[in-house]
C-alpha cells in the first residue's frame, strides 16, 4: 500500500516528506526480504534471497552494488548467527535492535528501529540515517500471507481552489503547515473572506503545501495555473505538478512574487504539460531560502494562455464565451478578400436573446495612453448595430458601452469605437454584440479586434 517506505523529518514520526507508492520499488531486493523473530533465544533470520536494496551512499560498504530504483541494489547473503531484542530508549520509545550484520528493509547505516506503532498484522517503524542526520526513514512490515486492506481514498480538493466554503485538504511537508484562516488583508485584488495559511517549516527550502485533486488535470484549453499569495518577502515560487501513479514524470514551473504584504497573482504556464497526466499539485514559496515565514494564498484556478490585443486568430484560439445561445467556433475565412485575407477568424450563430453575443478575456486590463480606437473585422448578414461592450472583470457594475453601425452585408467591413474617453487600466473583458437587438440574427463571422 501507500506508505510501505518513506522518508521525513529526523525529528518526526511520519513520513512527510515521501511516500513509496505500491510497488513502486519492484526489482530493487525491498520486496523479497523476508524476517523472523524467534522468541526461543531471541533468534533473528533475515532472508535476503540474494539482494537488499541500499541508500546510494551505503555502496562503497556493499560489493557488487549497482545504481537502481533510485538508489542502489546489492548482493547481500542471509546473514547468520543474528539475535534481535527489544528495549526502551532514552526518549521513552520502544526499540529494535538487531545483530550481526542483520537489517531491516532500506539500508541507510542504522540497525536500531523505532517502533512507531505495533499490531497484530503490521509494524510500522522508524530509523536513522548514519550519513544524513536531517532525515529518518520508515518501514511498514506485515505478516507473511497477509494481505492488507486497500486504503481509504485520499481525500482531495476540486479546481479552481478557493477557501470560502470548504477546507481543501492540503498536506504540509518539510515542517510546513496549513489551516484555513479569515484574509489577513482584504483589500486590492483579494477581497474574500477565507484563505489558505501556509507556515513555511525549516526542513528545506522545498518545505511547502500539496493536495490531490478529484481528477486528472486537462490542459487542451487552460494551459496556465494562476493563485493569489501574499507574502512576508519577495522570492521564487514554484508550482509542481505530479501524478499520483507515477505515470510521468514530475513537472516543476517558476514565477516571481514581487510585492511584500500586499496581495499578489502569480501566473504559471505549463503550455507543454501532458493533458490527462496530473492529478497533485504543490506550491513552495520563498523557494531559495530556509527562513520559514507565514504565507497566504487564494484562488488557485486553470486559465486560458494570455491574450492581449491584437486578437488575429491565427495561431492563437483564446477561450471564447458566448451568452444568449450564441455558438462560436474558429474557422477558415470563407471570404479571404477586400480588407481581410486572413486564414483564421471566428464565427458565431447569433442566438434567440437580441442581446446574444460572446467575450474574451484579456489577461491584462486595456490602456489607452497610446491607442485609443478599438477596430473589429465583421462579415455580417444584415446591415444593422454591432455594440462594443468593455467589462472591469473585478467589478462587473463598470462597464463602457459603445455602438457601431455595419453599413455593409456579406463582405467584410470594419467597425469602429472612439475610446479616447474611457479611463485605462480597468477593462480586460472585450463583449461583442453582433446583430445587436435583434434576436436570431444570423451567422456572423469576427476578426482582427485591435486597438490604434
Amino acid at each position: 500500500n501507500l506508505g510501505h517506505f518513506g522518508v521525513g523529518p529526523e525529528a518526526g514520526n511520519f513520513p512527510d516528506w515521501y511516500q513509496a507508492s505500491p510497488n513502486e520499488k519492484s526489482g530493487s531486493g525491498l520486496y523479497n526480504d523476508q524476517y523472523t523473530f524467534v522468541l526461543q533465544n531471541y533468534k533473528f533470520i533475515m532472508n535476503t534471497k540474494g539482494d537488499v536494496f541500499i541508500n546510494d551512499d551505503q555502496m562503497d560498504n556493499f560489493p557488487g552494488s549497482y545504481s537502481n530504483a533510485g538508489d542502489a541494489t546489492a548482493p547481500y547473503p542471509t546473514p547468520e548467527n543474528t539475535t534481535w531484542i527489544i528495549d526502551e530508549g532514552e526518549d521513552g520509545s520502544q526499540y529494535l535492535n538487531v545483530t550481526n550484520g542483520a537489517f531491516l528493509g532500506f539500508y541507510t547505516g542504522s540497525k536500531q528501529y523505532r517502533i512507531e506503532t505495533l499490531t497484530e498484522n503490521e509494524m510500522f517503524l522508524s530509523y536513522k540515517d548514519v550519513n544524513n542526520a536531517a532525515l529518518r526513514w520508515f518501514i511498514r512490515l506485515i505478516p507473511k500471507g497477509f494481505t492488507p486492506p486497500p486504503p481509504p481514498p485520499p481525500s482531495t480538493s476540486s479546481l479552481p481552489i478557493t477557501f470560502e466554503d470548504t477546507t481543501p485538504p492540503f498536506v504540509g511537508f518539510g515542517g510546513s503547515t496549513y489551516q484555513v484562516v479569515d484574509n489577513p488583508n482584504s483589500s486590492g485584488i483579494n477581497t474574500s473572506a477565507k484563505v489558505g495559511e501556509y507556515v513555511k517549516g525549516f526542513d528545506g527550502n522545498w518545505a511547502g503545501l500539496s493536495t490531490v485533486l478529484d481528477s486528472k488535470i486537462d490542459f487542451s484549453t487552460l494551459t496556465h495555473f494562476k493563485y493569489k499569495v501574499y507574502s512576508p518577502v519577495t522570492g521564487k515560487a514554484v508550482f509542481k505538478l505530479e501524478a499520483t501513479d507515477k505515470s510521468v514524470p514530475e513537472k516543476e514551473v517558476e514565477a516571481f512574487v514581487t510585492k511584500a504584504n500586499e496581495w499578489e497573482e502569480l501566473t504559471f504556464d505549463f503550455s507543454d504539460a501532458a493533458s490527462g497526466s496530473y492529478d497533485l499539485i504543490a506550491i513552495f514559496l520563498d523557494f531559495e531560502n530556509n527562513s520559514g515565514g507565514t504565507f497566504y494564498f487564494d484562488d488557485i484556478r486553470q486559465v486560458p494562455p494570455p491574450v492581449s490585443l491584437p486578437l488575429t486568430f491565427e495561431s492563437v484560439e483564446p477561450l471564447v464565451t458566448t451568452f444568449g445561445n450564441s455558438t462560436y467556433e474558429f474557422v477558415d475565412n470563407p471570404d479571404a478578400s477586400g480588407i481581410n485575407t486572413s486564414s483564421r477568424v471566428i464565427k458565431t450563430i447569433h442566438g434567440d436573446k437580441p442581446w446574444a453575443g460572446f467575450f474574451i478575456d484579456l489577461s491584462d486590463p486595456l490602456n489607452f495612453t497610446s491607442a485609443t480606437t478599438m477596430k473589429v473585422k465583421v462579415y455580417a448578414p444584415t446591415t444593422g448595430t454591432f455594440r462594443l461592450k468593455l467589462e472591469n472583470i473585478a467589478d462587473s457594475n463598470d462597464v463602457v458601452e459603445i455602438d457601431a453601425v455595419v453599413n455593409t452585408a456579406d463582405a467584410w467591413t470594419e467597425v469602429q469605437f472612439d475610446l479616447s474617453s474611457v479611463p485605462s487600466d480597468r477593462y480586460a473583458r472585450v463583449v461583442l454584440f453582433p446583430g445587436w437587438n435583434v434576436a436570431n440574427a444570423g451567422t456572423f463571422y469576427v476578426d482582427d479586434v485591435t486597438l490604434e
